[in-house]
């Protein structure tokens, strides 16, 4: 998506906020893709199938299925903050084991873990960040740095949402019409890699 390895890395680290979804463990827990859904007539997609107890605890807590890995990322995961990468450091790197979270993918946690580490999520993409030589360094200079990473973050997500397509000559802001400066941005397209089907 034309992103340098400051802007990956940068975008990563939006794992400093929420967590991931998956402690069900059930087949097709995740509900119908949007094409299937759709094709079906139900308007909602990936709606969650598992219930533990009552039809007001679906899709809720531990019944929450979005990509089968259960986890936060950070100890305040409600925090905007740099924890994230200060768990990456060069001393986290032979901490991070991998096994089978219970949504049955395999996700990484800190070996023996206790306290508020207990818990913590890391994906496979986000371990390889330590392995790679340039994307370790941005890691390191993000884990000391959080005015890097909010500059980064701020300018990989502009050029991220403002590249999705071109905007309608009818479409609005809070404020009225969206400004031109942003309508002249050159990356104000998709590209033919971006394209998925759901």
């Amino acid at each position: 998506m034309e992103n340098d390895d400051r802007a990956t890395v940068a975008l990563i680290g939006a794992h400093a906020l929420g967590k991931s979804h998956g402690a069900c463990n059930t087949a097709g827990a995740q509900g119908l893709r949007p094409s299937e859904a759709y094709a079906a007539g139900n308007g909602m997609a990936w709606q969650g199938l598992c219930d533990s107890n009552t039809a007001s605890a679906t899709g809720k807590g531990y019944n929450t299925w979005t990509s089968g890995f259960e986890g936060a990322w950070t100890t305040k995961p409600l925090v905007w903050d740099n924890e994230f990468f200060v768990k990456m450091q060069p001393e986290y790197l032979d901490r991070w084991e991998v096994f089978d979270g219970p949504g049955g993918h395999k996700q990484w946690r800190i070996k023996d873990a206790t306290g508020e580490d207990e818990g913590l999520l890391r994906l496979t993409s986000d371990v390889a960040l330590m392995y790679d030589a340039n994307y370790s360094a941005i890691v390191q200079e993000f884990a000391t740095n959080m005015t890097a990473f909010d500059d980064a973050f701020e300018d990989a997500w502009f050029k991220l949402t403002h590249r999705g397509g071109f905007w309608s000559p009818d479409s609005k802001c809070d404020t009225g019409t969206i400004p031109q400066w942003i309508l002249d941005q050159s990356s104000n397209h998709m590209l033919d890699t971006d394209t998925v089907v759901v």
